[in-house]
Formats: C-alpha cells, structure tokens, sequence
C-alpha cells in the first residue's frame, strides 16, 4: 500500500486493542505513518517480534508509527527506512505527545534505521508525555542526507523521559564531501528542556557535523548519571563525550562518565563540548580529547556565559593543533569565558602546537577558578601555565579568578611560560604553589610568567619549590623543610580558605580537601615483628571497625625499626585519597629476619649441579634371605653432574661398606 497512510499488519488500534504474541515477517511499505505491527497504536502492543522490512516515505516506526498506548516486551530486526524525512524509529516513529502518553519499554532493536528527520533506534521522537525505558539499540541509524538534525541511539529528538537504556550501535549523519548533520547523539540527538535522560550507556560509534555527543547531541534538559565508551567526531564542532552542546543555560550533566576518544574541528571535551550557561557537575573523563583547530578540554572545550563545573576529574591525553594561531587547551577547560571551575583536577598531559595552554584551563577570562590541581605535562607555544595559560579580568572586578590551586606537572613552551600563571592581566592569584619542572626561552616565571603590575601586585600566599626548599613569591624567603613552607603557607590563608586545605599532614605538601575522603576511628594497640606486612595488619584491623580503604592510599608504614609509633603521626595519604583522622599505637617488635636463599651458580645462563652419594644397591646372592634393607651390601656410588643442559653419570671409587650391625657371614 505505498500510497496510502497508517499502513501496517494493523492501520489502527485502539485504546482496548490488544496484540500479543505474535512474530511479523515479510515487508511492510506505505506512504506514511508506517509501522510494522500499526501504522497507529492506542492500545497494547505486547510481546511482539517484528523481522519485516518497514518503508514508508515519512514517520516510520519498526513495531508502529505513532504510539499513544503501550508497547512493551517487543523487538524489531527488520530494516526501517524513511524516504523523504519525517521521524523514523526502531520500534516507533513517535512516542506520545503534548496531550497523550505512549509508553515504551523493554524493547529491542537490531535492525538498520534510514532515513533523514528525526530518526532514532528506537524512537524518531519521545515528546512530553512519553516514556522509554529498559530499551537496547544495536541497530545502525544513519543519514546521508547533509542537513538532517535530531538522530540517537535511542531517540531522534527527547522532549520526555528516557532512562535505563543502551545503545550499541553506530549514529552517523555524515556524507563524505559534505558538512555532516545537526545535533547527533548516542541516546538522543537533541534532549530538550524539560526532557530527562538518566541511567543511559552508549557503546556506539557517533558522528556528526555540529553538536555531536555519546550521550546527547544538543542538550537543554536534564542528563543524570550517564556513561559513553564509543568514540565521538564533531566534523565541524561542539563534540563531548556526554554532550555536544550545552545550551540556552538550561542544560545539565550530572554523574557523567567517558572513556570514549572525542575528536573533530573545535570546542571539544571529555564531557561537553560547548558548555554554554549549563551545569556539569560530578564527571570524569579518561578519553582522550583533540581538537584540529582551537578550544579543547578534558570536561569541557568551552565554558562561557555562567557555565559551571563541579567536582569534575581529566585523566584523558588533552591536544589542539592551530600551530598559527590560538588552540585554547586545558586539562578541565579549553576556554573558560565568564563561567567558573571548582574542586577539579587534571592529571592528563596537554599538548598544544599554539597558544593558551594550561593544566586546568588554557584561558581564563572574567572568571574564576577555585580548587583545582594539576599533575599532567603541560606543552604550547607562548602562554602557558600548569593552571592557566592566560588569566585576565575587567579592572573593576574584585576577586582572585585563581585561588587554592597548586600545579606538580612539568610546563615548557616559547614565551611567557608559568608553573601557575601563563600571562596575567588585571588577573588575580591567591593561595597557589608549584613543584613543577619550569622551562622556557622567555618571559618564564615559576609562578608567573609575564603579567602588568596590577596582575604581580594581586598575587598573595604564593609559594615555588627550589634546589634550598621552598620560596615565597616576591620575596627572598626559602623555607628549607616542608613542615616550615606548609606552616608560612597556612598563616598566610584566610579563615574561609584554611576550610579548603589540608596543611597538617606533615610528610606532604598542602592537599586540597574536597577531594579527601575523611577516615576515622582508634586503631587501639597494633603490635607486629619487624620485617612483616604491617598494612595488612592495619587493614584487617580497620576491616574490624567496619572501614574498608584503598591500600594504595595508606602510606607511611615502609621500612619501620622496632620501637613504638603514633599512628595519628606516622600515616597519611595521597591526594585523591583520604582525611586520617586515626588514632592508636603500632609497636613493631625486633625478630630475625630469614636470611634470603642462596641463588644458584650461574655459568652461561646454563646451571650447574652435583648430586653426590647416589647409591645402587644391588642384592647379592648372600643377601637374598635378608628382608631388612638396612642389612643390604652397597655395590657403588655415582655422581650425576648437569652441565650446560647435559647429563653426566660418572662411577665413585670407594671402600665397600658394610652397613650390616652383625658379622657378614662367611662365604
């Protein structure tokens, strides 16, 4: 019926229809509102197996077209195919709307959705009243069309609710020679406002041409707990790990994994690509991030217009290229722009070929950024800093845009290279300090390497590390002892600053405490002989408290004497671990140790051993009456000699001995 509308195995269902069991083969073709089972469903569509081709020319779905009922426990293996745009699903080309509600779950799709519009592996669209849940995509969605928009793993475009779904196959708008389709995604092309997306994996390889995400393509509503392991390509820009691009300030990435590699032209990151006046908050990244052109980052590429991340982690290899111009690469943000970083890390290395190059962001301007770290090589041309590459401010703006922050990693590149601080104007630092490596052929500062006067001025409780310890910034003074450089950097906070570090943790530097775990409890009396695992004695003493902890994390216990030790004193942790607040005594007791076992001899790589008083004992005609073995005469020795893989037996010359306690009897 390929010229008719509502065309299936049923046009329509009503509300009291009722399909179940049933297994469709064959092909199914329309003009529109084609689905496999209904063009149309109102009522129940329960376990149902459609293995038919759908065609239609516009709103396709594999189970039906339009649902404003329940479809639940159903699959879809057949290709579905749209000729001329419309939404196109999996299982439905729409999924409620406005007014009535359609509900999706448990279902399945393996089969190839085609098409251009909206189209997703399960659902063209999931409008406000819809629902999808516990749903699977394996099926490819793909578009050769160039300006299609609106293409997911799971759904075209989401304007309701998605949660618990995967998708493992691949979402591609892209035409070689052409610019690549509009906001792709792994679960959904484009979630919009009060749309939520929670408990989502995508599997699947994504591409497309501008807003490209593992998760979701654009984004203006809620996403929550999320996690992407296929790579991204944003053929002309804003691609994530999680999002695209966070739009209209409404957006929100919330508990976000990626381990995915997300490439293309510009805005890159782990998590967004553009974060555009939205929230992330709780995301890790440990993909890896490149940008071809500028702006590129481990959680975000861009963070501008009030945009803000939160408690968010890099561990990902961050690069930009733009060897002309700027590239705008940093291990959390590529460029933040009036928006704000607290409480991240980056452990990640950075290399850019250009530009504004950081460990956290590579410029940060009107914004601020505030308890972060950064352990990663940081690499550019000029502007480059293991925090920021460049920090600047509008003059009337009164507030340090970076404090509490401290940078480890090595930082090089041309000109105005810092172990903080790249280039400074009208910026502000306060509460910082490097242990990092520093190089660079000009302008290079250990804090900061090139800033106006107001920007040197502005940088308070600063601290770099030297061949004689630590020395204060803009001064003379070296502290020789960390317990010294960490008490001057603790007199030097203020009272709401002294709540963000830890400065009592005398065998470190100064850690940030928002990314400490606190630990507490009293141990009680430990004892242990010298030379064994006091940890393993310590961690099954804390298993008994009920406290469980990463043995990696708890330090201090190598290479103990015998004596008695405070154990508030003598362990600490590591800086993504834990806030001991342990109490108690380990008495570690004097023994002897084993001494080691002697090595074999070596002669060549080859061994050598001799075996001596090898005995053949042979029963004489005089012995056969005698049962004890003792009582046996030894007719000889050998000796076997392994040299150099061979096997030599060679006889012993020796006095007969006679082992029996009587007289031998006569012969």
């Amino acid at each position: 019926r390929s010229g008719e509308s509502y065309v299936g195995l049923f046009g329509c269902l009503t509300e009291s229809a009722r399909v179940t069991n049933l297994t469709l083969s064959g092909s199914i073709s329309g003009q529109s509102s084609v689905g496999g089972i209904a063009g149309k469903n109102l009522g129940l569509i329960r376990n149902v197996a459609n293995k038919a081709a759908v065609k239609g020319n516009s709103s396709v779905g594999g189970i039906t077209s339009a649902n404003y009922g329940t479809v639940e426990f159903v699959s879809n293996s057949g290709s579905i195919t749209a000729t001329n745009g419309g939404s196109v699903g999996g299982i439905a080309s729409s999924n409620g709307d406005g007014n009535k509600t359609g509900i999706i779950k448990y279902a399945e799709n393996t089969g190839a959705v085609i098409g251009w519009g909206n189209l997703g592996g399960i659902a063209g669209v999931n409008n406000s009243k819809g629902t999808i849940e516990n749903a699977v995509n394996q099926g490819s969605v793909t578009s050769n069309v160039d300006d299609s928009t609106g293409f997911g793993g799971i759904s075209g475009i989401n304007k309701g609710t998605i949660k618990d779904v995967v998708n493992e196959g691949d979402v591609k708008i892209y035409k070689e020679g052409t610019m690549g389709g509009n906001s792709v995604g792994g679960i959904s092309g484009n979630n919009i406002d009060k749309g939520t997306i929670e408990n989502a994996v995508n599997k699947g390889a994504i591409l497309g041409g501008v807003a490209v995400g593992g998760i979701v393509g654009e984004n203006s509503g809620s996403i929550r707990n999320t996690e992407n392991s296929g790579n991204i390509i944003g053929v002309i820009s804003a691609a994530g790990g999680i999002v695209g691009r966070n739009a209209n300030g409404k957006g929100s990435v919330i508990e976000a994994f990626n381990s995915g590699d997300v490439s293309g032209n510009g805005y890159i990151g782990g998590i967004v690509g553009n974060n555009k006046g939205g929230l992330i908050e709780a995301a890790a990244n440990e993909g890896n991030i490149s940008a071809d052109q500028q702006l590129a980052g481990g959680i975000a590429g861009y963070n501008t217009n009030g945009g803000k991340i939160v408690n968010a982690s890099n561990k990902g290899i961050i690069t930009s290229g733009n060897s002309k111009g700027d590239s705008f690469a940093g291990g959390i943000c590529g460029f933040n722009s009036g928006g704000s970083i607290a409480n991240s890390y980056n452990t990640g290395d950075v290399t850019a070929d250009g530009n504004y190059v950081g460990g956290v962001c590579g410029a940060n301007a009107n914004a601020l950024v505030d308890g972060v770290y950064n352990t990663g090589a940081v690499e550019g041309a000029d502007n480059v800093g293991g925090v920021a590459g460049y920090d600047g401010n509008d003059e009337e703006l009164d507030y340090a845009s970076i404090k509490n922050a401290y940078n480890t990693g090595s930082v090089s590149g041309n000109k105005n290279i810092g172990g903080i601080l790249g280039l400074g104007e009208y910026g502000s630092v306060a509460n910082v300090y490097n242990l990092g490596k520093v190089s660079g052929s000009a302008d290079v500062d250990a804090i900061m390497g090139a800033s106006d006067t107001e920007a040197v001025s502005a940088v308070r409780n600063a601290y770099f590390l030297t061949d004689s310890g630590y020395q204060k910034y803009g001064e003379g003074t070296v502290y020789a002892t960390t317990a010294e450089f960490k008490q001057a950097f603790a007199d030097g906070l203020g009272e709401e600053d002294k709540k963000v570090w830890q400065t009592d943790q005398k065998q470190t530097a100064p850690y940030l405490k928002p990314f400490l775990q606190e630990i507490s409890g009293d141990v009680g009396r430990l004892e242990a002989a010298a030379g064994s695992d006091f940890k393993a004695a310590l961690l099954a003493k804390l298993q008994e408290l009920g406290i469980n902890v990463d043995p990696d994390k708890i330090l201090g216990l190598d290479g103990l004497a015998a004596g008695e030790y405070d154990l508030g004193e003598l362990l600490y942790s590591t800086q993504d671990g834990y806030a001991l607040q342990l109490t108690g005594t380990l008495v570690v007791k004097s023994g002897t140790q084993p001494e080691p076992k002697p090595e074999a001899p070596a002669t060549d790589d080859k061994y050598t051993a001799t075996l001596t008083s090898l005995q053949k004992k042979v029963v004489q005609a005089w012995e056969q009456s005698l049962v004890n073995d003792r009582d046996w005469h030894i007719e000889e020795n050998r000796r076997i000699q392994l040299d150099n893989n061979s096997v030599k037996i060679e006889p012993v010359l020796f006095d007969e001995v006679n082992l029996q306690d009587e007289e031998t009897p006569a012969e």
